[in-house]
Order: structure tokens, then sequence, then C-alpha cells
């Protein structure tokens, strides 16, 4: 009798650990299972076409063989949707998004199987609608998709956080019409400086900008009295990525020859202790070439010069903690027998310094007598608290990352955060153009957060998913 009664202690004891310790290990294995299946699935998808009509048809099949509803546009965006299960009818809506990139497949089958196993297999929920969009075409969605209370966008992929804001970009393009005279020297040189990784100016990575690097040379020359003529200005071809490439042509007067090559090596040297670049690609050099005829007058030359050392360019702010608040980029510039032609973008977390990046441009471009105008491009996106949301408002980044926390559906996510994992996730805002701001921009009066994604953490970013759709205000 003593050890049936031992027996049943030693049950009824394991029995409260599972109940209280959330004792689910089959459950995890199978959602893990399942996850990592669905990965290697749209991985392999993703990888084998390039045409993202074989995606959408896929999902069209997979959707009606588990009896989803779902429906898909002429831009191939696919859209599937789940009603309120029984006692959520009343629970807030939500909206999950995710990019369908075939230049990006391991960030897109993580993206596709989260969100593929959230509308497939969660249990208890409010009206669900999963977005499946293709970068050029996201922004042609029907705005009827994008109706609902809370949008979260699965293309944020950072462990542990959530993506709160993200900066708006203005583009300008600077121009003037040159003047030309017959060149005075005769000792030519071209300093060239190519083969560096087209790369986003908005990255954290620490690339150089070739047009910078030659205008402080040419900048310091002059300021130190060597006599220079310019012929010819070249490189970059967009304003949205740091120049790959740039060519500068001047005349110097032979007593200056030397010291201009030494003050060039001097250049070199320090790029090279400065910048990581790869040997195999690039190069920088300062070569004699053949004299042209005519030169940039000498007024315009130095118009010029000052434009490219004076104008904004790379960490325009950064906050007290270190964060990378504004950036710009002297995208490209270029010069024929017209005159010549800038184009210059700037990216901000915060209203008010793109504002102020604005006025600094302004007046760069008004001291040196050039033209330009302005583009505006994406607004900045910022999650608040406020019940008439107004995501192009301006206002302190510091504050927004706090207060932000208060917003609902925030909230919700980081006690979901909490409940499975224990820790709470770090708030983010990024300089990158996401999805997130394209809906920000186009309704107004819906909460928008980017949830953080990761390959290591891919059952527990689900789980959390589920967590926050169960805690979702069910009657």
């Amino acid at each position: 009798m003593k050890k049936l009664t031992s027996i049943l202690l030693l049950l009824t004891l394991i029995f409260s650990v599972c109940t209280f310790t959330g004792c689910n290990t089959v459950e995890e294995e199978n959602i893990e299972e399942t996850l990592d299946s669905k990965y290697t699935e749209y991985l392999e998808l993703l990888s084998s076409t390039d045409s993202n009509k074989d995606i959408m048809r896929y999902l069209l099949s997979w959707a009606n063989e588990n009896d989803i509803r779902v429906s898909y546009d002429e831009y191939s965006n696919v859209i599937m949707s789940s009603k309120a299960t029984e006692g959520y009818e009343n629970a807030e809506t939500n909206i999950f998004q995710c990019t369908v990139d075939l230049e990006n497949p391991e960030s897109s089958a993580l993206s596709m199987s989260v969100a593929s196993y959230i509308i497939q297999n969660t249990d208890n929920h409010g009206f669900i609608r999963v977005l499946f969009t293709t970068p050029e075409n996201a922004g042609k969605l029907s705005r009827t998709y994008l109706t609902a209370d809370n949008f979260i966008s699965l293309d944020w992929f950072s462990k542990n956080s959530l993506l709160i804001g993200s900066a708006g970009t203005d583009y300008y393009t600077a121009s003037r019409r040159l003047k030309f005279d017959k060149a005075s020297y005769t000792d030519a040189y071209q300093i060239v400086i190519e083969g560096l990784p087209e790369i986003s100016f908005k990255s954290s990575q620490d690339c150089p900008n070739p047009i910078t690097i030659i205008g402080d040379i040419l900048a310091n020359a002059k300021s130190n009295g060597i006599l220079l003529e310019l012929a010819s200005l070249n490189g970059g071809s967009s304003s949205d990525t740091y120049p790959t490439s740039f060519t500068c042509t001047i005349l110097v007067n032979q007593k200056d020859a030397n010291n201009m090559k030494k003050r060039v090596n001097s250049a070199m040297d320090n790029f090279y202790d400065k910048y990581s670049v790869d040997p195999e690609t690039f190069t920088f050099t300062y070569s004699e070439v053949e004299a042209p005829e005519w030169v940039i007058s000498y007024e315009d030359a130095a118009r010029i010069i000052s434009f490219i050392y004076t104008c904004p360019d790379g960490d325009y702010l950064k906050d007290d903690s270190g964060e990378l608040i504004a950036k710009a980029n002297l995208g490209s510039f270029h010069t024929d027998n017209i005159g010549f032609t800038a184009k210059i973008a700037a990216a901000s977390k915060n209203s008010d310094v793109l504002s102020e990046m604005e006025t600094v441009f302004e007046t760069v471009c008004g001291l040196s007598e050039i033209s330009y105008s302005k583009e505006s491009g994406d607004p900045v996106w910022d999650t608040i608290t406020l019940e008439e949301q107004d995501y192009y408002s301006e206002s302190d980044v510091l504050e927004d990352t706090e207060t932000a926390k208060y917003n609902s559906l925030v909230q919700s996510l980081m006690t979901a955060s909490s409940d499975i994992t224990g820790k709470t996730p770090d708030i983010e805002r990024t300089l990158e153009y996401t999805p997130c701001t394209d809906v920000a921009k186009r309704v107004t009066k819906m909460n928008i957060v980017g949830f953080g994604l990761h390959e290591d953490k891919i059952l527990e970013s689900t789980e959390i998913l589920i967590k926050y759709l169960e805690n979702g205000n069910a009657e």
C-alpha cells in the first residue's frame, strides 16, 4: 500500500511540475519540425525559380489544400486570411506581412515559414490576414488588404527586437552651368579610385566615398597654395548607393607637381589605414595623362571644390548613446562640356533633423551659387502612443523610443516575449527602408511594428507570436 501511495504521489508531483513549468517538449518538437520543413521547402523553391509567379502559384495551391482562404492580385502579391476562432470574435485584428524576395531566399524562407505556420496552426486568434508581397510591388497592394488594428512585418531580421521606426529620406539634385577656359598648365594627372562595393548609403557598413576623398585632396591642395586647374570629375550612379568609382582630371603648375603628388600619396596612405578593401578589385591611382585643351574656369572650379568639401556626406548625427540618427550621401558627380550635376540623399530617423539637413544643403549650394531641387522620398515612420496616430510627427528620437513601449501593440508583443523567453525585447529604429514605412505612409491609423526574426530563434519567435494572438482581447 505504501508503495502504491508513493507511486501516486510521484505521478502527482510530475503532473504538477509539467503543469506549472510548461512541460510541452513534444509540442515544441512538433512545431520546430514543421517550421524546419517549411523553411527547407520555401528555400528550395525560392532558390530554383526566377519568377514570382511560380511562388504565387505554389502559395495558392498550398492554401487551397489546407482550406485557407486565399486570393492574389495582378502584381503576384498573395493574400491569405483566417476568421476569428470561437471566443475571439471581438479580439483585435492582425495583418502579418512577409516579402517574397528571390534575391534573398534565406530571409524570405524564414518569414514565409513563420507566417504559414501561424495562419495554418494557431488555434486561438482574432481575424488574421497574411500578406506575401513582392519587393517591387508591395506598395501597390489594395488598401482593402491593409485594414486591421495591427500590422506586424516579419521582414525585420534581428534577434529579440521590435522595430518601431525607420528613417525618412529626401533626395537632391545640384547643378550649375560651367564656364571653360584654355588650359594654362601642361602637366595633367588623373586621380582614380575604383573597385569599391555598391552598397546602400544607409548600411551600417563603413564604406568610403571616393567623391569626397578626392574632394578633400583638392581642397587641401588649394588651401595650401598649390596651383591647379580642374578638367573633369566623374563618378557614381545613384544617390541611394555609395559611388563605386570616381575619376578626377587636373592640371598642375609644374613647380607644384611634386608637392601635389606627396599630398595624393598621403591621402592614399590614410585611406588604406582607415578602410579595408578588396585588393583584387580596388585601385587608388595617381597617374600622368595627356593634357586637355580646355579646363573649368577658375571661379567655377573653386565653387565645385567648395561644394564637394562642404556638402553633407556620411554620418551626420549620433545621439549621446552612439545611435546613428542621420546620414547623407553625395552619390554621384558628373561634369560635361556644359555643366555639372550632382545627386545627394539625406536620411534621418527624426523629422526635425531631416529639415535641418535641408537647410544645411540649401546653405552649401547658396554659398557656391549652385542651383538645387528637392524630391521627397519616404517619410519618417514612428510607432507612437497617441490615439490619433501621426507617422510624420516631429518628435525626439530618444523620447519616442521610450513612449513607443506604451503603444498597445508594442506592449502586447513585449508581454508575449517575456512570457515565452523571460526577456524583454529590444526596441530599435533603422535608417533602412522597410515595408512598415510604406504601410505607415498609406494607412495612418494602425499600429505598426517590425517583429524581429532570426533563423536560430525560429521556434521561439513563432511561440511568441502564437502567445501574442492567444492574449488578444478574447471574451
